[in-house]
């Protein structure tokens, strides 16, 4: 986490809500973070000052055990990333075309079970397709107690954004030695520091249209269902 917070460049907060599914922070570039359904409501520190905070001061809540406090950092430390100096490395693909393409016939783990795993599994491409799941979604959800046993087989490793809101990303990280690993969904900074800690690939999104996507979450839209969007990948 200090390594990401060491990139925040100070800045004003031009605008700043918190939806149902996602928080929405606007300096530099607009940053996104899953509030991975915590209540928005339930004692968050400052709530009533934050657009007078700077992105710096939002950045340091990622420490914070409060999830909902976390994606605040973290939307905070996206929205200061500088998106334009990596525009000619970003490719306009998503996590799932990647998979396709390097999980053909391999074995590959799914951290987070995303609303792409059923399609992912029907398809047969993947010689395995293992999900794991805090709060499982289908009988077939893995508990995370068996990802020291599973990781180590994988030969690609999709881990979600939200692990850096729930700090479980550096004990996953460990275990992702030998596989090719890619880091995906709204919360997922934009930054080539995150090649440093073991991932291959960083898949997330640019804010394309500020207004599209905030009408888009303020009536309670998903991440994937927002318009507005711009969806890219990092590569190593």
């Amino acid at each position: 986490m200090s390594r990401l917070i060491g990139e925040v460049i100070p800045s004003r907060i031009n605008d700043f809500a918190i939806y149902r599914h996602t928080v929405y922070v606007d300096s530099i570039n607009v940053g996104l973070a899953s509030t991975a359904n915590a209540n928005p409501c339930n004692g968050v520190a400052n709530m009533e000052t934050m657009h007078e905070m700077t992105t710096k001061d939002l950045a340091a809540m990622i420490y914070s055990e409060k999830i909902i406090e976390a994606a605040i950092g973290l939307a905070a430390i996206n929205a200061s990333l500088d998106h334009d100096k990596l525009r000619n490395r970003l490719v306009n693909t998503n996590a799932v075309n990647l998979v396709l393409e390097i999980g053909r016939g391999k074995n590959v783990s799914v951290i987070g079970h995303f609303p792409f795993v059923e399609g992912l599994i029907k398809s047969g491409n993947c010689k395995n397709i293992w999900v794991f799941e805090l709060n499982p979604k289908s009988t077939d959800d893995l508990s995370s107690d068996l990802l020291p046993e599973f990781i180590p087989k994988s030969d690609v490793v999709l881990i979600s954004g939200t692990t850096l809101i729930n700090h479980t990303f550096h004990d996953i990280s460990r275990l992702c030695k030998d596989s090719y690993n890619i880091m995906l969904g709204p919360s997922t900074p934009l930054t080539p520091s995150l090649f440093d800690f073991g991932i291959n690939a960083v898949c997330g999104a640019i804010v394309a249209d500020r207004e599209k996507v905030k009408l888009s979450l303020s009536q309670g839209a998903r991440y994937r269902e927002a318009e507005g969007l711009e969806y890219v990948c990092l590569m190593e």
